[in-house]
C-alpha cells in the first residue's frame, strides 16, 4: 500500500462518524504514530467537529486493562476546539455524565445520580472510574504500543476492550504496534481475534527517504548529506536517523574546517556506525566492516559469503565507504561513549585528511601523466603550465620520486626556468625531512634523479642544519628510529649534540644519549648512523672534560671512542 493511499484511508476513518477499528502495525520508529498523529492534527485544523473527544494513550508498561482505561480517561481532550476546554480529562467525564445520565440504561445505580457533588461525595472510587469510562462516547481512541504492554494483559481481553468501545461507546479506535515484537500467544490470541475485533488492517512499510525526511526537517548541508546517506543504508527507524543527525551535527562542530572529501566521509562513517550499534540485527557486522574494502572481503578469498553478507557486500558497495582502521574506529567510539572528545578526535581526522590530500594528488598527477603519454594533442607550454599549478598547489603532498618526474619532463622539453621553480618550491617545502631516504630509494632502483634538484636539497639542509631542534630530533628517535631522523640529526654538529644533552635531564636524557651511541654500532650501519654515533660520543667526551664531576658521570654510558 502507498503512503497517499493510507494517509487518505486514515483521513476518511477519522471524518467518518461510523464506529470502527482499524489497525496500523510496523517495525518500530517507521513513523506509524507519526503518521496518525499527522491524519489527526489534519482533521482538527478542519475545524469540522469543534466537540469532537479524542484520546491517546500508549499501552507501554501498562499492567491491566484498568490501568488503560483509567489512562483513557484522564488524556480525553477536546481536541478539534480552536481554544480546548479546561473541562477535559475526568472534569470533562463528569460533565459529560450529567449531560446523557437520562440516555444510560446500563445500571439502575446511575439513576440516582442527581447532582456532581453526590457523585463526587458518594460513589466509591471504582463505581465514579466506571461511571465515567461508560460516558466516553462517540470518542476516537488510538492505543499505541500494544506489544509493550505488560505480560499481566491477555492480549484477547485488550481486544474485548476495544471491541466494546466500538459497539457499547460507538467509539473509532486505532490500535498501533509492532506485530513481530509480540510474543507467540499474543501473535496467535491477535490472529484469532482479526476478523472479529478489527475492521481494516494496515502493514506501514514506509521507504528509507520517507523515515529520512521525518527524523531530519532541517535544511543545512550537514542535514541534506544525513539525509542522502541514511537513504543509501535504507535506513527506515527514525530514531536511528536522528541519533545519526545528533552525532553529525557534533561532529561537524570539531571538523568543520576540514576538507570537503574528508567531510563526507567523516559523516559517512558517523551514519554507517549509529546504524550498526543501533540495530545490530538488521546492520552489517563490526567484523565484517573491517574486513569489507570496496566490494572485496580481506582475507576471505577461500570464504563462501552467506546471503546475509552478499547483501551486506552489495549495499557497502553502494555506499562507497571503506572502513578505515583508525578514523572510523575512533568515531565508533565516540558514539558507544555518547560524545566525541576533540582532543582524541580531532587529531586523527586531521591525519587521515594528509594521507587523503596526498592520495588524492597523486591521482591528479596521475591523470596529468595520463593526458601526456596518451594524446599527440596540446603542446609543451600547456603540460607545463598544469603541471606546475598542480605542483604549486600540492607540494607538500608531492614525494622526491613524483617531483623529479616533473622536473626531468621539463627540462626534457627544454622549460629550465619552470624546472628550476618547481625545484625550488620543493625544496623550500621538504628540505627538513624525508627526501634523503627517498633518494636512497630512488638510487637503489637506478632512476636517473635530477642533480640540480639534490644539490639544492643537500645545500638547503646544511644551513638550515642549526637551526635543527637537536633536542626535540633525539626524543624523537627514542620514540620511533626513523631513517628521516637519522639523516638530520647526521647533519649537525657536535655543539649541537652537547646542548642537547644538558637541555634535558632524568630519564629522557639518558634516554636521548643512549640512542644518539647506538645508532650506527651495528653490523651494515649507514653512514649517516655511524656519524650520528660519533657525534653523540664526541659531545659525550666533551661534556665529561668539562669538570671532574662530569668525567663521573659519563661513566655509564659505557666505554667511549678514543
Amino acid at each position: 500500500m502507498s503512503m497517499k493511499v493510507l494517509r487518505d484511508e486514515v483521513a476518511r476513518f477519522l471524518g467518518d462518524d461510523t464506529p470502527g477499528v482499524i489497525c496500523i502495525v510496523g517495525a518500530w520508529g517507521v513513523g506509524k504514530t507519526h503518521l496518525w498523529n499527522d491524519a489527526v492534527q489534519a482533521e482538527a485544523n478542519s475545524g469540522r467537529r469543534k466537540d469532537q473527544n479524542y484520546s491517546y494513550v500508549s499501552a507501554f508498561g501498562a499492567e491491566s486493562i484498568d490501568s488503560i482505561k483509567n489512562m483513557l480517561l484522564s488524556r480525553t481532550v477536546k481536541l478539534f476546539d480552536s481554544q480546548p476546554s479546561d473541562r477535559t480529562g475526568v472534569a470533562g467525564h463528569i460533565d459529560r455524565i450529567k449531560k446523557i445520565q437520562k440516555k444510560i440504561t446500563w445500571g439502575s445505580a446511575f439513576g440516582l445520580v442527581r447532582n456532581l457533588k453526590w457523585i463526587e461525595n458518594n460513589l466509591t472510587k471504582d463505581i465514579m472510574s466506571h461511571i465515567m469510562y461508560m460516558s466516553m462516547q462517540n470518542q476516537i481512541v488510538c492505543i499505541d504500543d500494544i506489544e509493550r504492554k505488560s505480560s499481566k494483559i491477555d492480549i484477547s481481553d485488550l481486544l474485548g476492550m476495544v471491541s466494546r468501545l466500538r459497539v457499547e461507546q460507538k467509539c473509532r479506535v486505532c490500535i498501533i504496534f509492532n506485530q513481530e515484537e509480540l510474543s507467540d500467544c499474543d501473535k496467535e490470541a491477535f490472529r484469532r481475534n482479526l476478523d472479529k475485533v478489527v475492521d481494516k488492517y494496515f502493514e506501514f512499510k514506509p521507504d528509507s527517504a520517507y523515515s529520512a525526511n521525518i527524523a531530519i526537517s532541517g535544511s543545512g548541508e550537514c542535514a541534506g548529506y544525513v539525509r542522502d546517506r541514511a537513504v543509501k543504508l535504507n535506513i527506515t527507524n527514525i530514531r536511528v536517523i536522528r541519533r545519526c543527525y545528533d552525532f553529525a551535527r557534533r561532529l561537524e562542530e570539531i571538523i568543520h574546517d576540514v576538507d570537503r572529501a574528508v567531510w563526507e566521509s567523516c559523516i559517512s562513517s558517523v551514519v554507517l556506525s549509529v546504524w550498526c550499534h543501533d540495530q545490530p540485527s538488521l546492520a552489517p557486522t563490526y567484523d565484517f566492516l573491517r574486513r569489507f574494502k570496496w566490494g572485496i572481503l580481506q582475507n576471505d578469498a577461500e570464504k563462501t559469503l552467506s546471503s546475509e553478507e552478499l547483501a551486506w557486500s552489495d549495499l557497502l558497495d553502494r555506499y562507497r565507504h571503506a572502513w578505515e582502521s583508525d578514523l572510523d574506529e575512533a568515531i565508533l567510539s565516540g558514539i558507544r561513549s555518547g560524545y566525541f572528545g576533540i582532543d582524541l578526535i580531532r587529531p586523527i581526522v586531521l591525519d587521515y585528511q594528509e594521507r587523503d590530500r596526498r592520495i588524492r594528488t597523486g591521482s591528479a598527477l596521475g591523470e596529468e601523466w595520463d593526458l601526456f603519454h596518451d594524446s599527440f594533442q596540446g603542446n609543451a607550454e600547456d603540460i607545463v603550465r598544469r603541471m606546475t599549478i598542480l605542483a604549486q598547489e600540492n607540494i607538500a603532498y608531492l614525494d622526491l620520486s613524483k617531483i623529479n618526474s616533473i622536473v626531468r619532463l621539463f627540462r626534457d622539453i627544454g622549460n629550465e626556468q619552470e624546472a628550476d621553480h618547481v625545484t625550488a618550491m620543493f625544496v623550500d617545502a621538504h628540505w627538513n625531512g624525508g627526501w634523503a631516504s627517498q633518494l636512497r630509494d630512488l638510487q637503489g632502483f637506478g632512476d636517473y634523479i635530477d642533480p640540480t634538484l639534490v644539490d639544492d636539497l643537500q645545500r638547503r639542509a646544511k644551513v638550515e642544519a642549526v637551526e635543527i631542534d637537536a633536542r626535540q630530533l633525539m626524543i624523537d628517535l627514542v620514540q620511533n628510529d626513523t631513517d628521516d631522523t637519522i639523516d638530520t640529526l647526521s647533519r649537525l654538529r657536535v655543539e649541537n649534540f652537547v646542548a642537547a644533552f644538558k637541555a634535558e635531564q632524568g630519564a629522557t636524557m639518558r634516554q636521548m644519549i643512549y640512542a644518539t651511541l647506538k645508532a650506527g654500532r651495528f653490523q651494515g650501519a649507514s653512514a649517516e648512523r655511524q656519524r650520528v654515533s660519533d657525534l653523540a660520543t664526541s659531545a659525550v667526551r666533551q661534556i665529561g672534560a668539562e669538570s671532574k664531576i662530569n668525567s663521573i658521570r659519563i661513566k655509564k654510558f659505557g666505554k667511549l671512542q678514543n
